[in-house]
């Protein structure tokens, strides 16, 4: 099973534990592509020569704060983390990946995606520096619709081989501007969430966690079949649809 995930504004900076110092060049998935390379040096290029409102934007924030841009700037040579550990976010806060067992953590390395807004797509293991962009708010190499674009056909092989190799199921959990940017033409099963019969949209990110958290709990064997047939807490499954390449299954939450 793959799980393709959203990243979150909210991460953690590397005076939390776990971040650990290395000299030796960042490594994640297609790293080494002249797009991710370039997304990155626009990136701390942009960081220098932008404007204190160009900075605001990039950081989604109504305040410029040094401390931040600092680290940003010199990200390069910042300790790393996991980049399920880095995010924090309330997605990543219901995933609760440091209390699940050791099983279900490996299960996540191996099986979890990450759609970074800086780093492109990322397995969950990929160590990574902290970094501050806000959602949609890159600009022409590192912008989220170019970078996406120019990683499509990396990505597509990339899941096609792991389909073939070990027979993995497609499961999006992903926040719409990610499954808009980057499109999974594949066989895929996309989750959605439902609060009264109406999709849910922010409030959303908390059961993606909880829904990621209950795939690593019940482990590698579950199948796209026996997902319809589990039982997830609070959630019942309600609708179904056929949509081309994609399955929709939806979630009533239940309280």
């Amino acid at each position: 099973m793959t799980l393709l995930f959203s990243p979150s504004e909210g991460k953690n900076t590397p005076d939390f534990q776990g971040f650990v110092q290395s000299s030796a060049p960042l490594e994640y998935l297609f790293s080494t592509k002249t797009y991710k390379q370039n997304a990155l040096s626009a990136y701390l290029h942009a960081l220098k020569e932008s404007s204190q409102k160009e900075l605001l934007a990039f950081f989604g924030a109504k305040e410029l704060d040094l401390q931040t841009l600092s680290l940003c700037q010199n990200l390069l040579t910042l300790p790393r983390i996991e980049a399920i550990k880095l995010y924090s976010g309330v997605a990543y806060k219901a995933l609760g990946f440091e209390n699940l067992p050791k099983n279900a953590q490996k299960f996540l390395y191996k099986n979890l995606l990450i759609f970074s807004n800086l780093f492109g797509t990322i397995r969950a293991s990929d160590a990574i520096p902290f970094y501050n962009l806000h959602q949609n708010k890159g600009k022409g190499a590192f912008s989220l619709k170019t970078l996406f674009k120019a990683q499509d056909s990396d990505l597509h092989t990339f899941l096609q081989t792991r389909q073939t190799r070990i027979k993995s199921q497609i499961i999006d959990l992903r926040a719409e501007i990610y499954i808009k940017v980057a499109p999974i033409a594949l066989p895929h099963t996309q989750i959605e969430f439902l609060k009264n019969n109406k999709k849910l949209s922010h409030s959303s990110k908390f059961y993606r966690g909880i829904y990621a958290r209950e795939l690593a709990l019940k482990g590698k064997n579950l199948t796209l079949e026996s997902l319809e047939c589990a039982k997830f807490e609070n959630l019942e499954l309600v609708g179904k649809e056929y949509q081309n390449a994609r399955t929709i299954l939806r979630y009533e939450i239940v309280t």
